[in-house]
């Protein structure tokens, strides 16, 4: 990753992150394409006027960060504004508008977050999501840990099979094992890991009733569980 002041910005970036060709070969057309097209947006950004800081680790298609930025963008509110920036400048995120859902606008004095959760064909992407900051009238900041994703594998089993086998995973599949009811919900949503992705079921299981419930992810597409995490309700 790196963090670059505007004056070395872009021979840094350039020397960085335009691929040889053998890596150009190696890479999907896609990839490169994206990859090219925030390079250029990042470019023009640049006027050597801004201190624009920047992160990009390594294999993503578009920066993590871009900030000290001052960019006016049109909109009578900050969701307008964050909007406008979005069309405008949609090769930072390398995602199309589709795969964007807003989630949240939060103010803090006379700045606004607008956030969007990273969405594939309707469904979240756990864990994947996006802010732009706006102050006034200016864009001032990008942060995003969304990733386009090339590969979805689809859903075998559906949320009932989901929950029997999240109840299973932690309390057994024995004669004691307690009835469906304490698994309260079962939301589909997309885990992933890189640019891959599953369907899966996240589903809650009360082992302690109205004291600790816990939060089982349940692989859709291969049938089994793979995470188990703590919610204590308090």
């Amino acid at each position: 990753m790196f963090i670059q002041s505007p004056s070395r910005f872009v021979g840094v970036l350039l020397s960085l992150w335009i691929p040889t060709s053998s890596a150009l070969a190696d890479e999907p057309e896609a990839r490169s394409r994206e990859r090219r097209a925030a390079q250029s947006a990042l470019a023009a950004l640049d006027d050597g006027a801004r201190k624009l800081q920047v992160v990009w680790p390594e294999g993503r298609s578009a920066p993590t960060l871009v900030a000290g930025l001052a960019v006016t963008s049109p909109g009578d509110q900050p969701l307008a504004r964050a909007q406008s920036f979005l069309s405008r400048w949609s090769a930072l995120t390398a995602l199309r508008p589709d795969e964007l859902r807003l989630s949240a606008v939060e103010t803090a004095g006379d700045r606004t977050t607008v956030r969007y959760r990273q969405v594939v064909d309707g469904l979240p992407v756990q864990g994947r999501s996006l802010a732009i900051t706006v102050e006034g009238t200016k864009i001032i900041s990008l942060v995003s840990d969304a990733v386009p994703l090339t590969v979805v594998d689809r859903a075998t089993i559906d949320a009932e099979t989901a929950r029997v086998l999240a109840v299973q995973a932690v309390f057994g599949a024995g004669p004691e094992a307690p009835s469906l009811e304490i698994a309260t919900q079962a939301t589909k949503l997309i885990a992933a890991n890189g640019d891959r992705g599953v369907e899966a079921f996240q589903v809650f299981v009360a082992r302690r009733p109205l004291l600790e419930h816990l939060e089982v992810l349940v692989d859709a597409h291969q049938g089994r569980v793979i995470g188990i995490a703590d919610r204590v309700v308090r």
